[in-house]
């Protein structure tokens, strides 16, 4: 069958997002004393971020988890400077629109997510976007990936996901897609 749909990862595929969320992080996470190390941010790539804020910080209650969470995606929109398009991914895309479905698949917040498409003017390539809060069970539960292929209407096996993390390929994989991992920018079938 004929691929008719690209699903893509948003952080670290589609935009590489690893220092604004990093220095996003790390100033809500200042009023608690608390930081992440680049090596250890980089450790967490593709889970979502209700799992490793208490995986790393046990101590954190629910509460504060969630406080957490909702400073830095208020302070997010000031590091997209410090971000930059896959221009390989990009230039799929850009081949690809008008041609194939395309969505983005991620659990990030919906308003960062629009913002960051936005600030990179590419929102509108996008038929399906699914964020995080539009599903129950983030990444690596399939269910990201069912949604957004239940909005394009099109049999798996027409659909190619790209993914740069484990988590993010493992939830593509269990939703019955094919899978590209992507790396430094580099395309790599897994």
């Amino acid at each position: 069958m004929e691929i008719q749909g690209l699903l893509f990862d948003l952080d670290g595929t589609i935009v590489h997002t690893q220092e604004a969320n990093l220095k996003a992080y790390n100033f809500a996470l200042l009023e608690y004393g608390l930081g992440f190390k680049s090596e250890e941010f980089k450790s967490i790539n593709g889970m979502d971020s209700r799992k490793f804020l208490a995986e790393i910080f046990p101590h954190l209650t629910n509460a504060e988890i969630d406080k957490i969470r909702e400073i830095k995606a208020s302070v997010y929109h000031k590091f997209f400077s410090n971000t930059f398009l896959d221009k390989t991914l990009i230039n799929l895309v850009n081949s690809s629109v008008g041609d194939k479905r395309l969505g983005i698949v991620t659990t990030g917040k919906k308003l960062n997510v629009f913002e960051i498409l936005e600030f990179h003017a590419i929102r509108e390539k996008f038929d399906v976007i699914v964020t995080g809060d539009d599903i129950v069970n983030p990444k690596p539960s399939p269910d990201p990936y069912l949604k957004a292929i239940e909005i394009f209407d099109l049999p798996p096996a027409q659909i190619l996901a790209f993914e740069d993390s484990q988590i993010g390929c493992d939830s593509a994989i269990a939703a019955g897609l094919q899978v590209f991992r992507v790396s430094n920018g580099f395309v790599h079938e897994e």
